[in-house]
């Protein structure tokens, strides 16, 4: 029975997240963006283990998204935004930006680029660059980043049948 309750606890967190995150897109057509959902709760997870205070020195990549300066600039220029870097330690700014940039500016460079709109092609743009999409030489990093995602989807997805199965049983 605490299984489930905290089963239900993380469902009711991501959906307060959720509703606390506005989202605004001043760059995008919404049908393109819509053709592919990515899981941003995922994306936290593999990138920073859900830390808002982490940072890549190297990258200068900040925040549970793990978001880059080149990133954020892009973002501010569609946006007409004025984040800065340290902003990304807001878990809202940087679901923000990584909501626009994986549901909206990933799918547009992989228009312009006449890339196919798939779950692999967005995680090797997010995580690699979109130079990286249709490669040959896609970097192991990059391929241990779209199997952990589609470890915990998989997961994810177990845990919310098994939740279904529960409510159901109890009515």
């Amino acid at each position: 029975m605490k299984f489930l309750a905290i089963i239900f606890m993380l469902f009711v967190f991501m959906h307060i997240v959720n509703a606390l995150v506005p989202y605004v897109s001043r760059c995008t057509k919404k049908a393109e963006a819509a053709k592919l959902e990515i899981d941003l709760d995922i994306i936290a997870t593999i990138e920073s283990s859900n830390n808002p205070m982490a940072y890549n020195i190297d990258s200068e990549a900040t925040g549970m998204f793990q978001i880059t300066p080149i990133c954020l600039r892009d973002f501010n220029q569609c946006n007409k935004s004025e984040l800065r870097i340290h902003d990304m330690y807001s878990p809202a700014n940087a679901w923000h930006v990584a909501d626009w940039y994986l549901h909206t500016r990933i799918p547009q460079l992989l228009k312009h680029y006449k890339k196919e709109l798939t779950l692999e092609n967005v995680l090797i743009a997010y995580n690699a660059g979109i130079s990286r999409v249709g490669s040959e030489k896609i970097p192991n990093e990059t391929k241990e980043y779209i199997r952990k995602y589609k470890s915990l989807m998989d997961s994810k997805q177990w845990f919310e049948r098994q939740r279904t199965k529960s409510l159901k049983a109890v009515q």
